[in-house]
């Protein structure tokens, strides 16, 4: 046998990019508000398209709308399945997206928009907070589906209150896009977002976003070493 080179064919390889958000802390717009309905059709819950800042020269995963993403994208769930003809679970999510256009210093355009569905009052909202970044936090539970993984994300929220029922009422982390001081990272993911508030009652007051792995993450068990692998799934596979 006479091994040799001479017929080797070789090819230039090309760095991974991902288009996808990391969980943790981000920057991001929102593109798009998608209404999930449950399997009975009875209640819906809120997944939102959003994409980070703009990446000179990059070309992302396609938008609803034709084009591609300048940033990083990812799908982000609002709570959970509600019945939008519940007024209680409806006042809840309309104090959420106000407080988000709040952050994004489009409250006044927000309390104008008059609608007769809910479908059509976040059309119109999507149209007034369009390009207004706003610093969220994502909490991520990893899934498997057709023999890959990958993770779901969801909003970050606090206890705000109760509702007229006496159930716990929960409201969005965020925080205006001028937010930050400082960062504080594990790896590629941003762990905690120290900054001054921008706007809100709290106007100049320092504050904190964190996302803390023990909470906010959850993970399917390790695949052991002598079992084949499965493939990493894109976020929500857009």
């Amino acid at each position: 046998m006479n091994l040799n080179f001479n017929n080797t064919n070789t090819q230039e390889t090309k760095g991974f990019v991902s288009s996808f958000l990391n969980y943790g802390g981000n920057l991001c717009k929102i593109n798009y508000i998608e209404t999930v309905k449950s399997k009975d059709e009875s209640k819906v819950q809120l997944k939102f398209w959003v994409e980070g800042k703009e990446i000179p020269g990059f070309e992302g995963q396609e938008l609803p709308d034709g084009s591609k993403a300048k940033g990083h994208v990812g799908k982000v769930k609002m709570g959970i399945y509600f019945d939008p003809k519940d007024d209680s679970k409806l006042g809840a999510l309309m104090n959420n997206l106000m407080y988000i256009a709040e952050k994004a210093e489009v409250a006044d355009k927000v309390k104008t928009i008059e609608a007769s569905t809910l479908e059509e009052l976040l059309t119109k909202y999507q149209k007034v907070i369009a390009n207004k970044f706003v610093w969220f936090v994502f909490k991520a539970e990893e899934y498997e589906a057709n023999g890959k993984r990958g993770f779901s994300y969801s909003f970050k929220e606090g206890k705000v209150g109760q509702d007229t029922n006496g159930k716990d009422v929960y409201q969005v982390f965020c925080k205006h896009e001028k937010f930050k001081t400082s960062e504080e990272k594990d790896g590629d993911i941003v762990i905690k977002v120290k900054g001054t508030n921008q706007v809100g009652s709290n106007i100049g007051a320092t504050d904190t976003l964190e996302f803390n792995p023990k909470y906010d993450l959850k993970l399917l068990a390790v695949i052991p070493a002598d079992t084949e692998p499965t493939t990493q799934a894109t976020i929500e596979d857009f």
